[in-house]
């Protein structure tokens, strides 16, 4: 799991990125294989998510009623926008949970598994 601080509402909070924000974002409607797509096509609402989603996840709990969705494109307007450098270490750090090894590795065959 990778962690970032953003400041939010004028506090310090952590977002942690890891399998069980993708597994939110996925049953957000957010698929897997189009994810770049999801961020070009509309960046506020995907990074708020991202952010909203990572700070949940920071939680011990994981409950998605401790913070509100939409005080995340306040955050987003506070820090920035979507090119400031807050939001660009955000970015970073969720690219980085996905693993940078991921395509390299070569998948497994039929034949490769023994039975």
């Amino acid at each position: 799991m990778n962690r970032v601080d953003i400041t939010f509402k004028g506090q310090v909070v952590t977002l942690v990125f890891g399998s069980w924000v993708m597994g939110q974002l996925i049953k957000g409607g957010y698929s897997l294989a189009s994810l770049q797509e999801n961020m070009k096509d509309n960046p506020f609402d995907f990074f708020s998510k991202l952010a909203y989603l990572g700070a949940v996840n920071a939680l011990p709990s994981k409950d998605l009623n401790a913070y509100d969705h939409n005080d995340f494109y306040d955050w987003l307007d506070s820090a920035g926008g979507i090119a400031s450098d807050e939001v660009t270490r955000v970015i970073t750090c969720f690219t980085n949970s996905l693993g940078t090894d991921v395509s390299k590795k070569k998948p497994v065959t039929s034949k490769q598994i023994k039975k």
